[in-house]
């Protein structure tokens, strides 16, 4: 009872719920092969809703305890603000999930993690910029611009009639 009420590691039934469908989504996988950190492609999961939910439940699982639910920073930075230390671009969040940054402080998760999950969960960070959540930790960095426009979707094909 004390884990579940007070504890901020607890989970609640939609923590689950996220948790599972963001597995069954994981062995979709297998179906887009392999994602490369580039540009147009975390722009692209970006504003995919079924993505984004594995990279929330990957960021829930692996990186809250350093920088919050929403992104608001604890003891790592925040991601709802324009102000970072080690990201320039969108694709340097892919590159930092993978390699680490600041001596260690945050670790490399490029072997620790499925070899697509960086771009769902990079594209999740992306994603609560410019949220400014109230406690926010402000902690510094140069003002970035704007991420790119995502690319348009295509338009679906009419059917042809005969």
């Amino acid at each position: 009872y004390v884990f579940f009420t007070f504890s901020p590691a607890s989970w609640t039934n939609a923590d689950w719920y996220n948790s599972t469908v963001a597995a069954n989504l994981r062995l979709q996988f297998a179906e887009i092969g392999t994602l490369t950190p580039d540009e147009p492609t975390l722009l692209k999961y970006m504003n995919d809703e079924k993505w984004l939910t594995v990279g929330k439940t990957v960021y829930v699982t692996q990186c809250q305890s350093c920088h919050a639910a929403e992104g608001k920073g604890l003891v790592g930075p925040a991601f709802t603000d324009n102000y970072y230390k080690n990201v320039k671009t969108i694709t340097d969040i892919a590159k930092v999930v993978a390699e680490g940054a600041n001596n260690g402080a945050m670790p490399p998760w490029g072997k620790r993690l499925h070899p697509n999950e960086p771009v769902p969960v990079s594209s999740y960070v992306a994603s609560l910029r410019a949220k400014q959540e109230p406690g926010m930790r402000i902690d510094g960095g140069v003002e970035i611009p704007p991420w790119p426009a995502a690319p348009a979707a295509a338009p679906a094909e009419k059917p042809k009639t005969p």
